[in-house]
């Protein structure tokens, strides 16, 4: 999981956890609201480059194009 994906989890966690202990139950709520939305927008960020990586592969796949292929360097 990347840093960012993490600090967002993260912050979504303790958001909930706040609001289970009932602490400042408005800010609690807002702090989870933006948590999610912020998760929510950087998963679609990731989905549409998967899918432009998907769409560039299967152009190349379609176009013959060869991959290189990597040998293991492992000795």
């Amino acid at each position: 999981m990347s840093e960012k994906s993490e600090l967002l989890v993260n912050e979504l966690v303790s958001a909930c956890i706040a609001f289970g202990r009932e602490r400042e139950p408005e800010d609690v709520e807002t702090r989870i609201e933006k948590a999610q939305r912020e998760l929510r927008e950087y998963i679609a960020e990731l989905e549409a480059h998967i899918a432009a990586l998907e769409e560039a592969y299967a152009r190349k796949l379609k176009s013959g194009t060869t991959f290189p292929i990597f040998q293991n360097r492992r000795r």
